[in-house]
């Protein structure tokens, strides 16, 4: 996984946020849109883990070092999901993400370049979990 310091003075980076690529000082390896990558400070503390556009700029995810993998969507959705049918990526920490089942038709819409390498994963899980809230109704 690649290293991405950043000019971030302060110790907080908040989920969703995004960083431009203005603020990237140095990144430890070559990277391509949609790369994992893992988020410093210059006094490398570690802020969070994202994805990175080069071109743009980083979408962090999470605080944490969890693997940004299909068990990370997974419980980011399922989280969402027990509160309520529709769910919007920007509030449940997956921004670029917009998905609702009305009259039995999932309706997925992807804005943005920090989850479209995972969009194959995304839409199984939100096919499999909302048809769950369908079958409890």
């Amino acid at each position: 996984m690649a290293t991405v310091v950043i000019k971030k003075e302060n110790q907080i980076v908040k989920v969703n946020e995004f960083i431009d690529k203005k603020e990237i000082l140095s990144i430890q390896r070559e990277v391509r849109i949609g790369f994992t990558v893992d988020v410093f400070n210059e006094q490398k503390k570690f802020l969070g883990r994202g994805i990175i556009d080069p071109e743009k700029g980083i979408i962090l995810l999470t605080n944490d070092k969890e693997a940004i993998s299909s068990k990370f969507f997974e419980k980011k959705i399922k989280q969402a999901l027990e509160q309520k049918k529709d769910f919007n990526g920007l509030v449940e920490g997956l921004p670029g993400l917009i998905a609702k089942k009305e009259n039995g038709i999932l309706q997925i819409k992807f804005e943005g370049f920090a989850l479209i390498k995972f969009k194959k994963e995304i839409e199984d899980i939100l096919k499999k979990e909302l048809e769950l809230i369908k079958e409890v109704n």
